[in-house]
């Protein structure tokens, strides 16, 4: 809104103290000259407040008895250079807390936007702390109307999925309705006052000393009487100065050493010393808290199923006790005995080991810790000397039906999940460990779990050290991740796979598609040595894309020359163990399947770099890497794409470990080789087309089954390794074209400047507000650039504007 100065009018946009503010800058409106009135009718301390000497008022209207008083509007304005005022907003709708200016309106409009919030306001309040002398606080309370009880918080993580953490209120409380004063304006007086204490109901005792000693703290610092250590920070009435002054006490009365984002991240003293323990594990914490109730005890009970999981029951009614990942592990020649006693204890420690299975009604299935597993005398611990099979053609078909054999009596339900056998006989001195485990309960970034453990117990090691979080954990950790983000991320997912069964239909149709499900062709290729280099090392730098959106865009290309259509879909598998928000959450070393699996939309160009950059963009966009869309569309319902793509990563020898024993190099790492049948043949799935890829002993190999003709199976397969072949032979050739370029268009909010100069980005706010939320959300998908980021871009656009036309008067 733009206003005009009235020649009986004098409008002055002024700070606080009533200082006149320059041109640009934002102050409160004052009114002054024969259009004021002289007050309210009947209220006089309201009068006092809104109508204040004019510090302005010239010895001429004082010698005369004009313009004596100016009237306090509320409105926050700013002079333009044309003379005109503009309007940003009411003074007292904004608040600061925490040192940050906050526009409540804002709050109230996404706590209204809540389903079965009726209406909603929100204030900021004082906070006077009980037992102690320091000044009061500033917090926020957000007040709803609705018909139903709603849980606190499911709001705020509502709340928090729309806002920043310092923008949720530190209360929300349900009322009958909003009190209102005789001129219908909010009756903020007459809403009720909240109360601080800590919930008895739910209280907590402190188990150690130095939870006792913590809540003693927090009960100082916040004034309250009774700090139990579930109990949140904010919603006690904490705030950053409060964050200060514990982390001071903390430091003076334990001389630990804990920083504001500790407890900002960790609002409970709870969490807070989980955090501390895992950072600080001395001798000192140990002598003051029991340590054991920190650590991962040993899961047992019923666990959620993840996503994937649920998944797999969902397709596999048939053959799902033969649905394996098998593995090597080169060795040098070992012990027997003390390998059977190292994998005793490696089994002992991953609690993945112990999963168990169990059906309930005709479809659904739970799984769950099986405590009573004796695994020395189930051990399913196998031996084979392959020089005992000869060297002929034979003895790679015994091999593979021997190693089948022994992956092939897994049950699901009663056990066992895994077999492990030692294989020697190799020239060389060589020997390997192969692991058999069922999909259910490993993923490959567990394969180098296990090999390194499985190494380090050989080697005399005495423990593995503290457990990670369970997966147990994790899976609860996923579906609380599902439940924040459900509503942004939905919109993405839906949009994305509403073209996905139109896909899957012409997939099936045009492309010789088998309809039987045990008819599938397969084929691979293999990148050499030189070549696999390249790709890792070269491509990425000179395309400025990562490995996986190279592999993608070759893929892509292949799938244009099958299915005519230059956009097409794959699903896409991950590893899922990303960051999701809990920083106490620790899966680096955990066994387990945390495979994630969503929708990919492959957008192909005629010209190479620009479907490169088209791809790289399109995986950008995904919510942090597919994590949930298991969660929030699920698979039940909604059908994934029927191409499936997995690149495993790199599986390198370079990483094993040496040691000496008589002179000999002794190494351990995994290794491709004859690993048997990991499935049932009637296991393969919905896929038209499954592609599957490692990097192992410097090459990289892709394996494709599909359910199309042979002839069509290695026309996909050849396609592909052409385009991955250009990629590399044009690596040097290659320049990345700038993908934003919106210095001529002010109608973009980005600016590219220094287009030659390695990629430095300029990015400036779409508007005069939101710029941190702005700048939040585009920050984390602009990894490849070096930016410098500005704020005021349309101020600026203006200023310019101005110029410009001045420039054209003359």
């Amino acid at each position: 809104m733009v206003l005009r100065k009235q020649q009986s009018q004098a409008m002055k946009g002024s700070t606080i103290s009533l200082n006149q503010l320059p041109i640009g800058a934002i102050g409160e409106l004052y009114i002054g000259g024969i259009g004021v009135a002289r007050g309210y009718l009947n209220r006089p301390e309201l009068t006092a407040e809104r109508f204040l000497p004019n510090p302005f008022q010239t010895d001429e209207e004082k010698q005369q008895g004009k313009n004596a008083r100016i009237y306090k509007t509320g409105d926050l304005v700013r002079w333009l250079r044309n003379g005109e005022l503009e309007y940003l907003g009411r003074n007292d709708f904004q608040v600061k807390i925490r040192g940050l200016r906050i526009e409540l309106g804002e709050i109230e409009a996404v706590l209204s936007s809540y389903q079965g919030v009726n209406r909603s306001v929100v204030l900021a309040k004082d906070h006077k702390k009980q037992n102690t002398g320091t000044p009061s606080t500033n917090y926020l309370v957000g007040y709803y109307v609705s018909d139903n009880d709603i849980d606190e918080s499911d709001l705020k993580l509502f709340m928090q999925i729309k806002l920043p953490d310092y923008m949720i209120p530190n209360r929300l409380m349900r009322i009958d309705k909003i009190p209102v004063t005789i001129n219908g304006k909010l009756d903020a007086k007459a809403l009720p006052d909240i109360d601080f204490s800590a919930d008895e109901s739910n209280y907590c005792t402190p188990r150690n000393e130095l939870e006792v000693k913590l809540c003693e703290i927090w009960s100082d610092i916040l004034g309250i009487e009774k700090v139990g250590i579930t109990d949140d920070f904010f919603r006690l009435g904490g705030d950053s100065i409060g964050s200060l002054r514990i982390v001071g006490r903390i430091e003076m009365d334990l001389d630990l050493h804990v920083s504001v984002k500790d407890v900002f991240e960790c609002r409970t003293i709870e969490s807070f010393c989980q955090n501390v323990f895992k950072k600080n594990c001395n001798e000192k914490i140990r002598k003051l808290c029991d340590i054991h109730c920190y650590e991962q005890e040993v899961s047992n009970g019923e666990v959620p199923l993840l996503p994937i999981q649920e998944w797999f029951f969902m397709k596999y009614s048939t053959g799902m006790s033969h649905w394996n990942q098998a593995f090597l592990i080169e060795t040098p020649i070992l012990d027997q005995d003390r390998l059977e006693d190292s994998l005793i204890k490696l089994i002992d420690y991953h609690d993945a080991f112990k999963l168990r299975f169990k059906r309930v009604g005709d479809v659904k299935y739970f799984q769950y810790y099986d405590d009573s597993v004796n695994f020395p005398g189930i051990l399913p611990f196998n031996h084979l000397d392959v020089s005992s099979l000869g060297q002929s053609e034979n003895s790679v078909i015994l091999l593979r039906d021997i190693l089948t054999k022994w992956q092939s009596q897994f049950d699901i339900e009663k056990g066992p999940l895994w077999a492990i056998g030692y294989l020697n006989g190799f020239a060389e001195g060589r020997a390997q460990v192969w692991f058999a485990m069922h999909h259910l309960i490993v993923d490959t970034v567990s394969w180098r779990i296990i090999c390194d453990d499985l190494r380090r117990l050989y080697d005399g090691s005495s423990n593995l050290g503290k457990k990670g979080s369970s997966y147990g954990e994790w899976s609860r950790c996923v579906q609380s991740y599902g439940t924040r983000k459900s509503m942004t991320e939905d919109v993405y997912w839906r949009n994305l796979v509403r073209n996905v069964c139109c896909f899957n239909d012409n997939l099936s149709k045009h492309n010789g598609a088998s309809a039987s499900r045990l008819a599938t062709n397969a084929t691979s290729i293999t990148l050499n040595t030189r070549q696999t280099c390249s790709l890792l090392r070269d491509c990425p730098h000179a395309y400025g894309s990562n490995i996986n959106g190279l592999l993608l865009t070759a893929f892509g290309y292949a799938l244009k020359e099958l299915t005519g259509d230059r956009i097409n879909y794959v699903t896409l598998e991950g590893h899922g163990r990303e960051d999701i928000g809990d920083d106490n959450m620790d899966i680096s070393r955990t066994v387990g399947w945390f495979t994630t699996m969503y929708p990919v939309l492959l957008e192909i160009d005629d010209d190479l770099m620009r479907s490169i950059m088209n791809i790289k963009a399109l995986l950008m966009q995904v919510p942090n890497k597919g994590i949930g869309y298991g969660t929030i569309i699920g698979y039940k319902d909604q059908d994934l794409p029927r191409v499936s793509f997995n690149y495993r990563g790199q599986f390198e020898a370079a990483s094993s470990t040496r040691s000496s024993n008589s002179g000999k190099d002794r190494r351990w790492y995994l290794t491709d080789g004859i690993v048997g049948d990991e499935r049932a043949e009637r296991a393969f799935g919905d896929d038209v087309i499954a592609v599957n890829g490692l990097c192992m002993k410097g090459q990289m190999r892709f394996n494709i089954t599909s359910r199309l003709t042979s002839d069509r199976t290695t026309q996909l397969a050849n396609s592909f390794k052409s385009k991955l072949e250009d990629i590399i032979r044009d690596r040097f050739s290659a320049k990345p074209p700038i993908e934003i370029d919106y210095s001529n268009d002010f109608e973009q909010p980005f600016v590219l400047l220094n287009a030659d100069s390695d990629n430095i980005l300029f990015i400036l706010p779409p508007g005069d507000g939101g710029a941190e939320s702005y700048f939040n959300n585009i920050v984390p998908h602009l990894s490849s650039y070096k930016l410098v980021i500005f704020n005021n871009y349309y101020y600026n656009l203006k200023e310019k504007n101005m110029e410009k036309a001045s420039h054209s008067k003359h």
